[in-house]
């Protein structure tokens, strides 16, 4: 088979496509996982909360940044969460094996 790029012209065997396209698809793969990442993080805390707070709160309410924890709520639930803060770190150290800064 031949692979022409611009001028360039290059004989290349079948095995070796598959293996630079297998190369590719592992080295978007990584971008891929760091997406899931943060979204399993936030399901983790999410989790957490809801089980720790006799609050009911929404996905919009919860940011992580930076290894801290930030919520946009009442001041109810801040006060709640600040009375629990250790044991949800704690919690979600557990489930997560990350380990937070804070819970501002």
């Amino acid at each position: 088979m031949r692979l022409c790029y611009e001028v360039l012209c290059y004989e290349v065997s079948p095995h070796s496509i598959i293996y630079l396209m297998f190369n590719i698809s592992s080295f978007f793969a990584k971008f891929k996982k760091l997406g899931l990442d943060k979204e399993r993080e936030k399901a983790a805390v999410l989790e957490v909360l809801r089980e720790v707070l006799p609050v009911e709160i929404k996905d919009e309410v919860v940011r992580i940044k930076d290894g801290i924890i930030r919520l946009s709520g009442s001041p109810a639930l801040k006060s709640a969460v600040f009375l629990k803060k250790q044991e949800i770190l704690e919690k979600i150290k557990s489930l997560t094996d990350k380990s937070f800064l804070d819970i501002r």
